[in-house]
């Protein structure tokens, strides 16, 4: 049983792939939004940029969600060398924070 809510066993109620659906979904926290202004203040190459950012950002985090994903493509020459394993890579994200 993993949790229990009313008498009745939530994992045990769930159908797999509903149960996976909640855990997994996405979720989002909030919408800060992009003022209109701001957005046309914004050149063509800002635009791209900005989703190149997110392209990269969500490849990398895919990199290391997947077996074979290879993360270090995504940093820097001084940050693989810094972090020349996937398994540093993640490391790094989840260990506790270092002052320098």
């Amino acid at each position: 049983m993993l949790f229990t809510f009313a008498g009745s066993s939530l994992a045990a109620d769930t159908p797999l792939q509903s149960f996976e659906a909640s855990i997994f979904g996405i979720s989002e926290i909030s919408h800060f939004g992009l003022d209109e202004q701001r957005f046309n203040r914004l050149s063509i190459d800002q635009r791209k940029n900005i989703l190149l950012a997110k392209e990269t950002l969500l490849g990398f985090f895919k990199a290391i969600q997947n077996k074979d994903g290879k993360p270090q493509q995504y940093l820097s020459s001084a940050l693989n060398k810094k972090f020349p394993t996937k398994q540093r890579v993640v490391q790094s994200l989840v260990d506790e924070e270092q002052l320098f």
